[in-house]
Order: structure tokens, then C-alpha cells, then sequence
């Protein structure tokens, strides 16, 4: 059953046997269509301590972008690059919003056993990051975390707003609940696309908890990762959230096969 720790003080959600500042994790984005968006990931990147440089792997995933992710990075950067384990993998097709399997290929290719994922419009900063390698996870437990908006002063932090698809957990977890359910890819095209309220739904069914660590904040810049994309429809948000309530009531079966696509290694560095 799952328990949902609201309250990031309770010492027991970080009673892990290992230290992240030991054994490492892997920062997974998927990117489509979003320079900008690098950029700014790229300024983060090039403030990292060594101590980040050399504990976080990263991992991008281009989602089958017109423009080629690795096509962004200019000589000046790959010489700054060549100082991270730094790898890009790239969707051979363009498909229309594979967000659940853009995250799949990060996953099963990250090189760490924990993960930390997030969409192209987040991010931790250099200060926040370096919170993750004091702490010791517990291999049965999913992290999620509260942002804070830049671009829409409207937003106020709220605590217990989390990001869905912002998370830290073990890959065994993934592998646990067959990963995203890519039957959620094409059905929507932007925002309310489900696949990760069926994530968090799948690890309801199994034995894990999740909460929310209060003591790091993500960056969520404004406008989100819908505008780059398609314009979303009222018509399609329907479709992906009948198909979700379709699997909960064992109506369709979920779709245990994962990275429906082709898909290769683009960019590569390793330290």
C-alpha cells in the first residue's frame, strides 16, 4: 500500500544504505524542439562543482526533435562538455508527444542505479544538486519535490504542489511497474497527458512509498513544455484520460513493452 510522507524532517525517508554523494545517480531530460530550454540547462551545467561534474551522469533524450539536439552544442560547448559524463541518445522518429517513451530510453540507459528525472523545463540549480549528495535513498521509496515558478509571478510556491514527472527513485522501482506506459504516447498532445498519473497509479499497486522532500526546490520555467510542442486539444485530453481509467479498471491491459521505437547514441563522454 502506498503511504504518501508529507513531512521531509521524518529521517526515514532518507535511511538508505548508501550515500547519493557516494555511488552517484544519473539526471535524465527528454528534450523536443527546446534550445532555449539547453541553454539554460547548459548554464546550470558549467556552474557545477566537481564534485557534481563527477557524481552526476546526464542523460538527454531527444524525442525525434526536427532540429537534432546534439546539433546544439557549439564547439565552445563541447569543449566545457567534455568535463561531464555527458550523453545524448535521439528517437529515430518523430512521434507525436513520446514523453513516456523518451523517459523509458533515459531509464534503461542510465548508468546508475538511482535516476532523477525531469522535463526540459526544470531544473535543479548547482546549490540544490548538491543537497542530493548528502543524502542516503531509500531504494523503496519515490522522491518527488515542490517548484517554484520563474516567468508567472501569478504562481505562488506551493509545498505540496509537486512536479509529476520530477522524481528521484531507484531503477528498480521502474522496472517494478514496467516503466511509462507508452500506449499514452500520440493519444495527447501537450499538458494532461496522463502518463504519469498511471506511473504514480502503478506504484500505488506495489509496495513503495513516495512523498515529497521539502528541503530542495526545482525550477519550473514558464511557459512549460506544452507550448513548444502542439497546441493541445480538449478532444485529445479526453481520449488519454478515458484510456487511463480504462487500465485502473483493468478494461485494457497495460502495455508492458517498453522503447516502441528506434532510437541511437548520439553524443558520448564519460570521465
Amino acid at each position: 500500500m502506498l503511504i504518501q510522507i508529507r513531512d521531509s524532517s521524518q529521517s526515514a525517508i532518507h535511511k538508505g544504505p548508501r550515500k547519493l554523494g557516494d555511488i552517484g545517480f544519473t539526471l535524465v531530460h527528454p528534450f523536443y524542439n527546446e534550445k532555449t530550454r539547453f541553454d539554460k540547462h547548459y548554464e546550470y551545467w558549467i556552474n557545477w562543482s566537481s564534485k557534481l561534474k563527477e557524481k552526476i551522469k546526464i542523460v538527454l533524450v531527444d524525442d525525434g526533435s526536427p532540429e537534432p539536439v546534439h546539433t546544439w552544442i557549439t564547439p565552445s560547448k563541447n569543449k566545457r562538455l567534455k568535463y561531464f559524463n555527458f550523453t545524448i541518445y535521439r528517437i529515430l522518429e518523430d512521434l507525436k508527444w513520446n514523453t513516456p517513451g523518451a523517459l523509458n530510453l533515459g531509464f534503461v540507459t542510465a548508468p546508475t542505479e538511482f535516476v532523477l528525472c525531469m522535463d526540459s523545463d526544470c531544473a535543479f540549480s548547482p546549490e540544490q544538486l548538491e543537497k542530493f549528495l548528502e543524502i542516503s535513498p531509500r531504494e523503496d521509496f519515490v522522491y518527488k519535490f515542490p517548484r517554484k515558478r520563474i516567468g508567472n509571478e501569478n504562481e505562488n510556491l506551493k509545498n505540496d504542489r509537486y512536479l509529476p514527472c520530477t522524481m528521484l527513485l531507484h531503477k528498480n522501482i521502474f522496472f517494478a511497474v514496467n516503466g511509462f506506459d507508452e500506449d499514452f504516447t500520440g493519444a495527447n498532445s501537450g499538458g494532461w497527458a496522463f502518463f504519469d498519473n498511471d506511473f504514480d497509479y502503478k506504484i500505488m499497486q506495489i509496495e513503495y512509498n513516495w512523498g515529497i522532500w521539502h528541503d530542495v526546490i526545482a525550477t519550473e520555467w514558464m511557459p512549460s513544455t506544452c507550448g513548444p510542442r502542439l497546441n493541445r486539444t480538449r478532444t485529445e485530453e479526453i481520449i488519454n484520460k478515458k484510456l487511463m481509467y480504462q487500465k485502473w479498471n483493468k478494461e485494457i491491459p497495460i502495455n508492458k513493452k517498453i522503447l516502441n521505437f528506434p532510437w541511437e547514441r548520439v553524443y558520448h563522454n564519460v570521465l
